[in-house]
């Protein structure tokens, strides 16, 4: 386990910091009836990040980024809360629907303008919580930590407003600015999850854990725990499987979060000893599954390692062991240069580590790393891997001048 909690720790905290607020606001959210209010506003977000990215030539994962995202945000919040009071013809969802449909056109538009759009394409929906850092750790507390008190401080506003919104506008109360002020909340929120995990995976934890919780119990704190629970056992089940088939850590955890919602229904509907004694006995062999060591073929320098009987026959063959993990990413830290770094790249089989080899060379010298980055990439490393040098070589094409060319 401990190859699991070097790559896979700061995922596994960032999901649960995602998955402890957006929890909490997937049972407003179920309340309301606003299932895709959460997906049109992480698309409206995205349009802010592109577009800030495009107009003032920030980085997409920098925090003026973060700022355009959640301009964008708010004025997606403006437009559901003022649409809900004046236009009562159309539904709200209606309107989440044409924001969201509008918004995706939108960036499918300007990602076609932006250098390796595809790659901000696959980040705007995959996300990149694989590279999540201890700084996005910190800042997720705080910006997650200030809307969660928040939220508990409006909380009687907001369940008046969410139970009843006619009788609580008949009432007196100010509805359109109390809506807004949860939509800019919200805002804030999905603004930052989706700039380190994507749409997809912000949708998924806001919806599947509280619809999950709604199928066994009416209680608002029995729904947060059983929601929280299941969407921390989906969470942990996806990043084994996907470090077990070399899997997108983000998708990944979407389709066990949905598997076990659909697990969760059958027992609901039918919850007979025999369908949970087989559902039980099926998630074991799933845990089982995820839990044995990824079979990893033992090379050196490309070469797969002579067996025991070809050993015997030829002794002198056999390579010498490969450097230690701190041996590496300290000869990684400490290369002056892309040669350096290129005789290092042939003792090395990890794909983390050839990774990180490729991105160290690109900040040494941009031109020749270009190559060895390259050299990577053919390689066809597994996706995670393939997808950190791609984003390393698109993050130096935004500080490059425009006509410079795409990555290779």
């Amino acid at each position: 386990m401990e190859h699991f909690f070097a790559l896979f720790g700061l995922p596994l905290l960032a999901s649960m910091l995602m998955l402890a607020v957006l929890g909490y606001l997937g049972i407003y959210v179920l309340k309301r009836e606003i299932i895709f209010v959460d997906i049109a506003m992480a698309q409206s977000v995205v349009v802010g990040m592109v577009v800030g990215h495009l107009a003032f030539g920030v980085r997409l994962d920098s925090w003026a980024a973060y700022g355009c995202g959640v301009a964008a945000a708010l004025a997606a919040a403006a437009f559901y809360a003022f649409g809900r009071r004046k236009i009562s013809q159309i539904p709200l969802e209606a309107m989440i629907g044409i924001s969201y449909a509008i918004g995706a056109a939108a960036v499918l538009f300007l990602v076609g303008l932006a250098p390796g759009g595809h790659i901000h394409v696959q980040s705007m929906l995959a996300g990149s919580i694989l590279w999540v850092t201890w700084e996005d750790i910190a800042a997720s507390v705080a910006i997650f930590g200030a809307a969660a008190a928040a939220f508990w401080l409006f909380r009687r506003p907001f369940d008046r407003l969410f139970q009843d919104y006619a009788a609580a506008a008949e009432s007196g109360m100010n509805v359109v600015a109390w809506d807004i002020l949860w939509y800019a909340l919200a805002g804030v929120v999905i603004a930052w999850a989706t700039r380190i995990a994507g749409i997809l995976l912000i949708f998924a934890f806001l919806i599947v854990p509280a619809i999950t919780a709604a199928l066994f119990s009416r209680r608002s704190g029995m729904r947060l725990v059983i929601g929280w629970t299941f969407g921390l056992g989906a969470t942990v089940l996806g990043l084994l499987f996907a470090d077990r088939l070399d899997f997108s850590v983000g998708p990944s955890i979407s389709l066990f979060l949905v598997a076990g919602l659909a697990l969760a229904a059958g027992l609901r509907v039918w919850a007979r000893p025999v369908t949970v004694g087989l559902s039980l006995a099926a998630a074991g062999v799933v845990v089982l599954l995820c839990l044995r060591s990824p079979e990893r073929a033992v090379t050196w320098a490309g070469r797969n390692e002579p067996s025991a009987a070809a050993g015997a026959a030829l002794p002198s063959t056999r390579p010498p062991a490969e450097p230690s993990k701190g041996d590496i990413e300290r000869e990684i830290q400490e290369a002056g240069s892309v040669s350096e770094l290129e005789e290092l790249l042939a003792g090395v089989t990890d794909p983390q580590f050839r990774a990180e080899i490729a991105c160290r060379a690109l900040e040494l010298d941009p031109a020749a790393g270009r190559e060895l980055a390259q050299r990577f990439l053919e390689e066809e490393p597994p996706l995670f891997f393939r997808q950190r040098v791609l984003q390393a070589l698109d993050a130096l094409d935004g500080h490059q001048k425009p006509g410079s060319g795409p990555p290779p």
